[in-house]
């Protein structure tokens, strides 16, 4: 693993081990920033989270950035931000494991647990990282069975044309397009699990009884129907020193 100042961006879908991983392998070492530590409400969290990434970076301090991060869209600045610092960036790539992450996400509880719909739409933003993305490292990690994990030094360069013994490796874990469908039929035959309420079934339309206060809370400011609501957004302020809204009110990133 890296020493030294080091960016740690963990890539990977919900419910992969990524928080486990830190608390058990670099907790202690690395400060912890992601976005998902931000009160739900929180404005602005991709800003907050690079002004804190600095913070510790300015301070000589490793920090690791514990959200999905599926794409150069979300690594290229924080790995700009490591370089500015004369810092590393190591990626820690999580190899998607569709079935489990939906199951270890099924037996979480309140704002831990996230809409199976979510872990699928990361999906198809998944990409493995590498060095053409701009990071030092690229480490592997994955269940040792054990509790615990096994971290491999994965492939820097992104996978090539079979046959080039430069770029070739073992598997290409970039989720195609076929994973993709029968993760979402797996999911569609599925039972619900412990929830309150009902899965959502393809050709049905799902319900949900709320209140207006439950229908505000959840809703997106300044979109009216937004993500959890009857329609009743709010309107966002305007005027000197009103916040741009977070375009992630709600991350889902462990």
């Amino acid at each position: 693993m890296a020493t030294g100042t080091d960016v740690a961006v963990f890539v990977g879908l919900q419910a992969s081990g990524k928080s486990t991983f830190y608390d058990q392998c670099l907790s202690g070492r690395y400060a912890l920033v992601g976005k998902d530590l931000f009160p739900r409400g929180a404005r602005n969290k991709q800003r907050r989270q690079m002004r804190l990434v600095e913070e510790h970076l300015a301070a000589g301090r490793p920090v690791a950035v514990d959200n999905t991060n599926p794409s150069p869209h979300e690594w290229t600045p924080l790995v700009e931000l490591a370089h500015a610092h004369g810092a590393t960036a190591t990626a820690y790539w999580f190899p998607p494991d569709v079935a489990g992450s939906l199951r270890r996400n099924a037996a979480r509880e309140g704002r831990d647990r996230v809409p199976d719909v979510g872990v699928l739409a990361t999906l198809r933003q998944l990409r493995r990282p590498s060095a053409e993305d701009g990071f030092d490292a690229v480490h592997e990690v994955r269940f040792d069975g054990r509790g615990g994990f096994e971290v491999r030094a994965g492939p820097l360069h992104a996978p090539g044309p079979s046959g080039d013994p430069h770029t070739m490796t073992k598997k290409n874990e970039n989720p195609s397009e076929n994973e993709i469908r029968e993760a979402e039929e797996e999911r569609a035959r599925a039972r619900p699990f412990d929830s309150p309420h009902s899965e959502r079934r393809p050709n049905v339309r799902a319900t949900r009884r709320i209140t207006r206060d439950e229908a505000d809370a959840d809703s997106v400011p300044g979109v009216p129907g937004g993500y959890g609501t009857t329609g009743g957004g709010q309107p966002s302020r305007t005027g000197s020193g009103a916040e741009e809204d977070d375009p992630d009110q709600r991350d889902t990133g462990r």
